[in-house]
């Protein structure tokens, strides 16, 4: 039986989630952490999205995401199929890598944009790996929290969430934060 036909609508962002086959880490040292960003980078050079919000866990990704031009499925599957080769080849594994091919759950309304935004930033304190997101170093909520940070990677646009504040950039940074506290 063939998968069904993934929906997709140019002007909704997605949550999108995957995991490691059988809840096995997808990352087993902060090098693959760093080489799985610089892959969003390099996937959405060549498949343009929006990511707004992100987290890294050692199982398994988070991504609240948009895309206009392409299919989701086509920058999930360039991402997913980069790292699980370099899984494989960096740990002299063989097989899948990823329990099942991604998840994608569309955002309906304004509300759910900013849940979902600090669902995915405080997803490291739920697993009792921090008790401050902005201390998880692979996630954005640093690039919400820290008003003089570096830049950001060039595929996180934080405007969407942002601007359901009023005020300045560092204004609404800091109502962000305030407003994910309560």
């Amino acid at each position: 039986m063939g998968r069904i036909k993934r929906s997709w609508n140019p002007h909704t962002y997605y949550h999108i989630y995957n995991r490691g086959n059988r809840k096995e880490g997808l990352f087993r040292k902060p090098e693959d952490y760093q080489f799985f960003i610089q892959l969003v980078e390099r996937s959405s050079l060549k498949y343009p999205v929006t990511i707004t919000s992100y987290c890294l866990m050692k199982t398994h990704y988070h991504f609240q995401l948009q895309s206009k031009e392409v299919l989701i499925t086509e920058f999930m599957s360039f991402l997913n199929r980069l790292y699980a080769v370099h899984f494989n080849k960096t740990y002299n594994l063989r097989g899948p890598v990823f329990e099942n091919r991604f998840s994608a759950k569309p955002i309906t309304d304004q509300r759910s944009m900013l849940h979902l935004s600090r669902y995915i930033h405080f997803n490291p304190i739920h697993a009792n790996i921090t008790k401050k997101p902005e201390n998880y170093p692979w996630s954005s909520y640093s690039y919400y929290f820290h008003f003089n940070s570096p830049p950001p990677p060039s595929f996180l646009n934080m405007n969407p969430v942002l601007n359901y504040f009023p005020g300045p950039e560092n204004q609404k940074k800091q109502k962000y934060v305030e407003w994910c506290m309560y």
